[in-house]
């Protein structure tokens, strides 16, 4: 529903005073126990801002940045001013697939406390895919799947506009389809890819472009 909501660009606009501060939402929690997600705010000037998570422990978190006491650094809040991750990638007549990983390095690093973001959790990735079939007089077919690298994990990516949803993987042995891509003779195609980490995945992620053997 977040993709679907941020690519119909759906929201609740928010109109603060100098100075002030307002509560967007709240989550009650039992203690011991956990939550996460994605919260996107942007200004209607195009400026970056900081957000911060906190655990209250009047409301059953452990203190104000700890939610979980057995593994703190793991649920621990922050502020982060990269909220999205770009890079590119590019396959071409000479290769048969191509390997690149989400959730890797660089890691993004707390303002606060100097601690990297383990597996760049809560984090938007825009990766910028060219497809180049210009030195070759036949189609190719390729495949886009992902591969877990952590542990289990879902995919749901908007590409060109369009969402896809992988099933569940469990492992690394496991791999799931993304989209399958036909290359005509001679093309050269420009393919966008946003995604973000699915609630109970473990980054990072390996995704491969690999030709489909006829």
């Amino acid at each position: 529903r977040y993709m679907e909501k941020r690519n119909k660009q759906e929201g609740v606009l928010l109109d603060l005073e100098p100075g002030e501060s307002v509560e967007v939402f709240k989550q009650l929690l039992k203690p011991g126990n956990t939550a996460s997600g994605l919260c996107e705010l942007q200004t209607l000037t195009g400026k970056v801002i900081c957000t911060l998570l906190a655990g209250n422990k009047d409301l059953g978190g452990e203190s104000n940045f700890f939610m979980h006491k057995r593994l703190p650094n793991m649920f621990r809040g922050g502020v982060f001013k990269t909220t999205m991750v770009e890079d590119t990638v590019s396959f071409n007549t000479s290769q048969s697939e191509k390997l690149f990983r989400l959730g890797g390095n660089p890691k993004v690093i707390d303002e606060v406390s100097g601690d990297f973001l383990k597996g760049n959790y809560g984090l938007m990735y825009k990766i910028t895919v060219y497809l180049d079939n210009r030195q070759n007089k036949k189609s190719r077919l390729l495949d886009l799947v992902m591969i877990p690298a952590g542990g289990m994990v879902r995919g749901n990516m908007q590409i060109n506009d369009m969402l896809y949803e992988t099933k569940l993987l469990q492992s690394k042995k496991d791999e799931g389809l993304i989209k399958r891509i036909e290359l005509f003779p001679n093309e050269f195609r420009r393919m966008t890819i946003e995604t973000m980490p699915q609630p109970g995945s473990y980054y990072p992620v390996n995704l491969l472009i690999r030709e489909v053997n006829k």
